[in-house]
C-alpha cells in the first residue's frame, strides 16, 4: 500500500479520514480544496484511495494518502450488498485498514460511505458523507441501494451540491434534510489565467476564437453533436478538445483529418485543476453540456439533476471563461440571470450562439469570477461545513 505526505500523526490534533475508492481527489476541485482547508486549520487528514493510473499526489504536505488495491473496496462493498451488518464485511475492513485511527470518518460517494460506515461502527466514531454522484433506486434497483441506505442511517451530516440534488439525495438515501450541507463542486479561489500558451502549443491564429470542450468524451457530453455541427460554425471559431486520450478517439481523429484548421486536441496532462490556468486564458467560451443517455446509473437522473455538481462549469468560471450550457437545473438559471454565458435548448443551437459571441473581454471575466467567489467557491461555503465537522468531533470528546 502506497503512502504520501510528510507529517506524522499528532495525538493532540483532530484526525479526519476520507474513504475515497474512486481516488480522483486531484481532479475534484471541491474535495481538493476541502482537504487543503482542513490541513491549514490544524486538522490531521488521511485519504484512503484505490490506486489508479491518474494523478494521486497529496494536495497538501499535511495529508497522508494511502493507496490501496481496488480489490479491497470491491470486496467490502460487494459483501455489504448481500449482508450489510455481517461479520465478513467487518473482518474485511479490519484486514484492509489494520492500523486505522480517526476521530471522524468521511465516505466519498456510495462505496466510500459504505466502507466508512463499517469503520465508524468498528471504531465507534462518527461518520459523514460527501455525495458527488447520486444513485437512484428507479435506475439501480433496491438491491443496489440497500447497503448505501443502511450506511447513511447513523451519519452526522451529508454534503451535497444544491437544494434540488439535496432533495433527491435525502429521499433516495433516507437522510434527514436537516443533516444536509450545501456545497457546489468548486475550488477555493479564482485564478488569473495565462494567455498565449494554448495558441502557441496548438498553432491557433490570434484572430481565431476558441471554444473548449474538456473532460468526458462520452455521448452524454454532446461531443457527437458538436462535431457534426462544425460545418455550421462561423469561420472565426475553432474547437479545442482537452482530453488525455483525445487523439485516440476515432471520431475526433476523423474530424482532425477533414478540418485541420477547425479542430484541435490538447492532450496535455495537468496534475491539478489549478494548473489548467495555463490554457484557460486563450479560451473564449467553455462548452458544458449534460445530456442524460440513461446508459448507466451515472448518466441518467444523476446528470439530469447535475445542477451545481458540475466541476467543469465551476472550473471555467473560476478562470473567468463564459460558458454555454443546456437545461441542467439550478446552474441554468444562474447562467441566464448573471450573464455568465449562454443557455441552449440543444447542442444543435451552438453554431447560432457562436455567431453572436464576441471575443472574451475583461467585463465577462470579472462577471464569471465574481459569481464564482460569491456563490460557488469553497471559501464561501466552508464555514457551514466546519460547523458540522466541529459538531461531529464534539461527539467524540463527550
Amino acid at each position: 500500500m502506497g503512502t504520501s505526505g510528510t507529517l506524522p500523526l499528532d495525538a493532540d490534533m483532530k484526525h479526519i479520514t476520507f474513504i475515497h475508492p474512486e481516488g480522483n481527489f486531484n481532479s475534484n476541485p471541491h474535495l481538493g480544496a476541502v482537504l487543503e482547508h482542513l490541513c491549514d486549520n490544524g486538522y490531521s487528514v488521511d485519504v484512503y484511495a484505490t490506486k489508479r493510473s491518474i494523478s494521486q499526489v497529496a494536495p497538501h504536505h499535511g495529508i497522508q494518502v494511502h493507496l490501496q488495491p481496488e480489490l479491497y473496496s470491491r470486496l467490502i462493498v460487494t459483501v455489504s450488498r448481500f449482508w450489510f451488518g455481517s461479520l465478513p464485511a467487518r473482518l474485511l475492513c479490519r484486514l484492509a485498514y489494520p492500523r486505522f485511527r480517526s476521530d471522524l470518518i468521511i465516505g466519498v460517494d456510495t462505496d466510500g460511505m459504505i466502507i466508512a460506515s463499517h469503520l465508524g461502527r468498528l471504531k465507534r466514531r462518527p461518520t459523514a458523507y460527501f455525495s458527488y454522484e447520486i444513485i437512484f433506486a428507479s435506475e439501480a434497483g433496491r438491491f443496489r441501494k440497500h447497503a448505501e441506505i443502511n450506511a447513511c442511517k447513523e451519519l452526522s451530516f451529508a454534503v451535497v451540491q444544491d437544494r434540488v440534488r439535496g432533495t433527491h439525495l435525502a429521499r433516495e438515501n433516507q437522510i434527514a434534510s436537516s443533516k444536509l450541507v450545501y456545497m457546489p463542486v468548486a475550488a477555493a479561489d479564482p485564478i488569473s489565467a495565462q494567455r498565449g500558451w494554448l495558441r502557441q502549443k496548438l498553432g491557433i491564429q490570434p484572430a481565431t476564437k476558441i471554444a473548449l470542450l474538456m473532460g468526458s468524451l462520452e455521448n452524454w457530453s454532446g461531443i457527437n453533436e458538436i462535431l457534426e455541427g462544425l460545418s455550421k460554425w462561423p469561420d472565426d471559431w475553432c474547437l479545442v478538445v482537452h482530453h488525455r486520450d483525445g487523439l485516440n478517439n476515432t471520431q475526433i481523429k476523423g474530424f482532425l483529418d477533414r478540418h485541420p484548421s477547425r479542430v484541435f486536441v490538447s492532450s496535455e496532462s495537468f496534475a491539478t485543476d489549478r494548473d489548467l490556468g495555463a490554457m484557460m486564458g486563450d479560451v473564449d467560451l467553455g462548452l458544458a453540456f449534460y445530456q442524460p443517455d440513461y446508459a448507466s446509473i451515472w448518466t441518467g437522473l444523476n446528470l439530469k439533476y447535475v445542477g451545481l455538481a458540475s466541476g467543469k462549469i465551476s472550473t471555467f468560471l473560476r478562470f473567468g471563461v463564459p460558458v454555454v450550457v443546456n437545461q441542467i437545473g439550478e446552474m441554468t438559471t444562474y447562467v441566464e440571470h448573471e450573464a455568465l454565458g449562454h443557455v441552449v435548448e440543444s447542442v444543435a443551437d451552438l453554431p447560432a450562439v457562436l455567431g453572436e459571441v464576441k471575443s472574451k473581454d475583461s467585463a465577462a471575466v470579472e462577471r464569471c469570477q465574481s459569481f464564482f467567489v460569491e456563490s460557488l467557491s469553497v471559501s464561501a461555503t466552508m464555514p457551514s461545513l466546519m460547523a458540522r465537522i466541529d459538531e461531529a468531533l464534539a461527539e467524540v470528546s463527550t
